[in-house]
């Protein structure tokens, strides 16, 4: 029987975002569970959409492979992580595998985009420690997030790659599952080759898709090309961190480096035929709702793409509140808002009662000022969500006190929903939990890039992606980088 070495460590690293991610955002719960130790991997993520699950499910549904777990651990997108913290929770995964004894194989569940104190690529450095701890004859399976920023150097240590096929990401457990299935296909003898080739444009976020064309056309011609034991992933980039290795990529798993390096070329060459092709529309504040003045029948969502926590933004710029307390819209609300000063003030005051606060723009951002008036308390909660859509079903969003108010100086019904801790807006829960009837609302403001469509696009009539103020730059340019290769190009 196969034994196997299961570690995790995930950071999504916002390199524009000056606040840094300490040991102790890896320690407690957030949208994902605590840090996990031992068998507690196993109990904390059992039926969850996480990469680790599924990986270890399928080790336990099979015959031959016994899972061994060490860690797995995860801190909201933000900042560069500490020195302390990568080196305190990579060194607890090295001597966790060192206390296993012999194995014959390891898993890492790695995000692809961390960026720490020391080193631009986090996800590398932990990969190379793991290999020169097991030496160079034992495989290493590695899965990594659809928003990976991805090196050769990376394809030169591991065996296996497995990446999210999805965005949003409803296929986490998939893509756990599917690295075990190849892992076991190396350890039977198999054998496989990887191979790398960068993509030269960047593509924003909101811009990513995967339901739509050209990226679901990009996918199918990838899923064409697997053939003869063939595995083609592709890595879209994270684009809010700057470093050499930012931008999409593909990765081929094969019998044959020759084979691999062949498909690995085609798919840049079918990403080159379609960068034309990817929508990165953008409409400011006023003109979002600008639409739905001109369509009162059409129910519309915008997605504050800028003020993304999820992608490592502070979650209280109001640029888009402003403007809806400004127009007619009879019936609307926008979340959620990260404001612990402005949600303990409502507490004090209590359910029911008027106060006048200032809202939000309180991070210091570029054009974002607080949203100064008068708000009714109208439900106080202690923030432990119960999450009910596909991608987080099963896990628990951490909102820290959190307040529905509305807001008394709009024209129409402007309904907010403030939190303590910065939580991206992606689930129905997130509305539902404060008594919101999503299905009355004319607009619904969520605070993020793209994952909110998995559980709200259906809601409404049309979708808009909304540029106001926020640390997470969709609007992307040459001087929005320093470290990104001359050779790449924007959209």
């Amino acid at each position: 029987m196969y034994r196997i070495a299961i570690a995790g460590f995930q950071h999504e690293t916002n390199t524009f975002v000056s606040k840094p991610t300490t040991l102790a955002q890896f320690q407690v719960a957030d949208s994902w569970p605590e840090m996990l130790l031992g068998s507690d991997v196993i109990s904390g993520t059992q039926d969850m959409n996480l990469p680790v699950a599924g990986f270890i499910d399928a080790c336990m549904r099979s015959s031959n492979a016994h899972p061994l777990p060490v860690l797995w651990c995860a801190a909201e997108p933000s900042g560069k992580v500490t020195a302390d913290a990568f080196d305190t929770i990579t060194g607890m995964i090295i001597d966790g595998i060192t206390a296993l004894g012999n194995l014959d194989a390891v898993y890492l569940d790695l995000h692809g985009a961390m960026v720490t104190d020391a080193f631009d690529d986090g996800d590398l450095e932990i990969i190379r420690r793991v290999r020169e701890k097991i030496g160079p004859d034992v495989p290493i399976g590695v899965s990594f997030d659809l928003h990976a920023n991805i090196s050769t150097e990376i394809t030169d240590l591991a065996n296996i790659i497995t990446i999210y096929k999805t965005y949003p990401h409803l296929d986490m457990a998939d893509t756990g599952a599917q690295n075990f299935e190849l892992l076991v296909t190396e350890l039977n003898g198999a054998g496989s080759k990887l191979a790398f080739s960068p993509i030269n444009f960047l593509i924003p976020l909101h811009a990513q898709i995967t339901a739509s064309k050209p990226l679901s056309d990009i996918r199918a011609a990838c899923d064409a090309l697997e053939t003869d034991g063939q595995v083609v992933e592709i890595a879209l980039g994270f684009t809010a961190s700057d470093t050499a290795q930012t931008g999409p990529s593909v990765i081929v798993n094969a019998p044959s480096t020759q084979t691999a390096t062949e498909t690995a070329r085609k798919v840049s060459q079918i990403f080159e035929e379609n960068k034309h092709k990817f929508d990165t529309t953008l409409f400011t504040p006023d003109d979002a709702i600008a639409l739905w003045t001109a369509d009162p029948e059409t129910s519309l969502l915008c997605a504050d793409v800028q003020d993304n926590p999820g992608a490592g933004a502070s979650s209280d710029t109001v640029g888009f509140l402003r403007a809806l307390v400004r127009s007619e819209v009879d019936r609307a609300v926008v979340g959620l808002i990260c404001d612990p000063e402005f949600v303990a003030k409502a507490f004090t005051v209590g359910n029911g009662e008027v106060f006048s606060a200032k809202l939000g723009g309180k991070s210091g951002i570029v054009d974002d000022t607080p949203l100064i008036g008068r708000y009714r308390v109208d439900l106080l909660k202690d923030g432990v969500c119960y999450n009910t859509g596909e991608m987080y079903r099963g896990c628990i969003s951490e909102l820290g006190q959190s307040v529905k108010v509305t807001c008394l100086d709009a024209q129409g019904s402007v309904t907010a929903i403030v939190t303590s801790n910065p939580i991206q807006c992606l689930d129905q829960a997130h509305f539902t939990y404060f008594d919101v009837d999503l299905s009355a609302m004319q607009i619904i403001g969520v605070k993020s890039t793209l994952h909110y469509r998995a559980d709200f696009e259906h809601l409404v009539d049309r979708v808009v992606s909304v540029a106001s103020a926020g640390q997470f730059p969709c609007v992307l340019t040459p001087d929005t980088y320093s470290k990104l290769p001359k050779s790449m190009t924007f959209l």
